[in-house]
């Protein structure tokens, strides 16, 4: 809990910051979206869809054939290649998904 009101102070603060000087928004929205990253990235059996995944991860990196998101299952096969565990798909996946954010 005390890291989702963490996430919540820096926003306030961010947009206080932007608020008062606009030349701040682009260094808050690097430490926001690094924030973003970090925390879902290094998430451990958070939400509902955490062990669903963590199967998914461990099916592909045990050679089973999975009905899924090509996408996905090719991060996944890198993960499981270098050796990495699920934790790194989770990293890999949240670095892109915000990132687009982002970038949005």
């Amino acid at each position: 809990m005390i890291i989702y009101i963490g996430l919540l102070s820096i926003f306030i603060l961010a947009l206080f910051f932007t608020s008062i000087d606009k030349r701040f928004r682009y260094i808050f929205g690097i430490i926001l979206t690094l924030s973003l990253i970090f925390v879902s990235g290094f998430r451990y059996n958070v939400g509902m869809d955490y062990p669903p995944y963590e199967e998914l991860y461990s099916k592909v990196s045990n050679g089973e054939q999975i009905d899924s998101e090509i996408g996905f299952v090719t991060i996944c096969r890198i993960c499981s290649m270098i050796g990495a565990n699920a934790q790194l798909m989770f990293l890999i996946l949240a670095i892109i998904t915000i990132s687009f954010i982002y970038k949005s």
